[in-house]
């Protein structure tokens, strides 16, 4: 499998994961989805803010982060509700 692949089945490993962390959240706590997402988006945005990436080739670094915000705003917010994976409950 090349890089991209790889790369491609661990955002979505990561996705499903999330999703299915969402589902427990919401459920354990009895919590709105909405708030669990806007804590979880403000948290995973300073986390890479804070994250030291490439600290030598910057330019590299800030297309990297610029990346990883998108991913993260996908996942957390660009969403059309909760579509969570199958529980195997």
């Amino acid at each position: 499998m090349d890089y991209d692949s790889k790369r491609a089945a661990e955002l979505i490993a990561l996705n499903i994961v999330l999703k299915r962390l969402e589902r427990r959240l919401v459920e354990d706590w009895d919590m709105d989805i909405r708030d669990l997402l806007k804590i979880e988006h403000e948290g995973a945005l300073a986390a890479l803010h804070a994250m030291e990436i490439s600290p030598h080739d910057p330019a590299r670094a800030t297309a990297i982060r610029a990346h990883a915000e998108l991913v993260i705003d996908h996942m957390l917010v660009n969403r059309r509700g909760p579509k969570w994976p199958p529980d195997d409950r």
